[in-house]
């Protein structure tokens, strides 16, 4: 038998210039392409997409338009005022004013005791 050659040794680059390439991988540049190709196939979809769904709300909201139904904000503001005896919005802020509400309470010092069991965590529950 007779011995393997032995490899020279290369000697370490002196220059930018002479950096070893590391070795190309034909299947990282497909998986790259087909990201990108992936990627602007989902860009364009949602473009269309969004383009259709406008065509057809816009459709909608013309279709009711034409019916003579109020459908954006502004249409729904009256030029008039309602006198207050028609206005039930004056009934209610009266109603709401005769209201007494009492302030929170801290659990605490409440008269009242809970109806359920409190459980009481400790430790690593308590912590959660």
């Amino acid at each position: 038998m007779s011995d393997p050659e032995p490899q020279p040794v290369r000697a370490a680059p002196d220059s930018a210039d002479e950096l070893p390439i590391p070795p190309c991988y034909w299947w990282t540049k497909r998986i790259a392409v087909a990201a990108g190709a992936w990627l602007l196939l989902l860009i364009v979809a949602r473009l269309w997409w969004g383009w259709y769904a406008h065509r057809q709300l816009q459709a909608a909201i013309d279709k009711i338009i034409a019916a003579g139904e109020h459908i954006y904000p502004e249409d729904f503001d009256s030029p008039e005022s309602i006198p207050d005896d028609q206005n039930a919005a004056t009934l209610l802020m009266e109603a709401a004013e005769a209201l007494h509400v009492p302030p929170l309470q801290n659990p605490d010092e409440s008269p009242r005791t809970p109806d359920f069991p409190v459980l009481i965590f400790d430790g690593f529950w308590g912590a959660v």
